[in-house]
């Protein structure tokens, strides 16, 4: 999708170079930070590696959301100023290295509408993003291991993990602490849950790395 995205929005290398800044980041930056009305709308687009969306809470900066290769970000750009998320605040922070690239945002939003393959995959991003949030506010379950293994599974979905001798191997920054500060819970509970998988035989810890393994993915549909 990448490459067929850039493609389309950039035919010739004039428009890339006017309307678009590539980066490559370490792991544990900040990338980008949005700060409201007074910010230029842009996107964001992740084209390689895991990246965390965090918004200002009472305690500090908490994490909402990862994000992966192929996704975008900077939905506001969508927004007239009169209707901007005046008061809001996100951050986007790399967990691993990686690349992403920034577009205009109403350099984007104009070509968007040109190529339906884009649009759709764009608006079904939203849409998925929207139902998370009202699942996470109105139906949140008590079992914690419902909620890991919701957590693993959209990971799984992402397809950006490949299988290797049976396991889909998280990177070692999918970690017990950082499950926790996702799902609002204790390292404690969260190691709890993940002894309680390898019981079942749907993954593995092996070297502080989560092993799901392949024939359990199922379980987690």
């Amino acid at each position: 999708m990448a490459e067929d995205l850039l493609s389309f929005l950039f035919p010739h290398e004039d428009f890339l170079e006017k309307y678009s800044k590539s980066y490559h980041v370490d792991d544990q930056k900040i990338v980008y930070q949005y700060k409201g009305w007074q910010d230029t709308p842009k996107i964001i687009y992740i084209q390689k590696g895991i990246f965390q969306v965090e918004t200002r809470g009472k305690s500090g900066w908490e994490p909402i959301e990862l994000a992966v290769q192929n996704q975008i970000l900077g939905f506001e750009s969508f927004l007239e100023e009169d209707y901007a998320l005046k008061g809001i605040a996100y951050r986007l922070k790399s967990l691993t290295p990686g690349d992403c690239i920034f577009i205009t945002g109403h350099y984007f939003v104009d070509h968007l509408y040109a190529n339906p393959k884009f649009f759709l995959a764009m608006t079904e991003q939203m849409a998925r993003s929207i139902l998370k949030y009202k699942y996470q506010r109105y139906y949140k379950h008590d079992n914690l291991q419902v909620e890991v293994i919701r957590f693993l599974k959209e990971l799984i979905n992402s397809g950006i993990f490949q299988p290797h001798y049976g396991y889909l191997s998280l990177p070692k920054e999918i970690n017990p602490k950082l499950i926790a500060d996702h799902l609002h819970a204790s390292e404690k509970e969260i190691y709890e849950v993940l002894k309680q998988l390898e019981t079942k035989l749907w993954l593995q810890q092996k070297n502080n790395i989560i092993m799901i393994q392949k024939e359990a993915q199922k379980q987690f549909n």
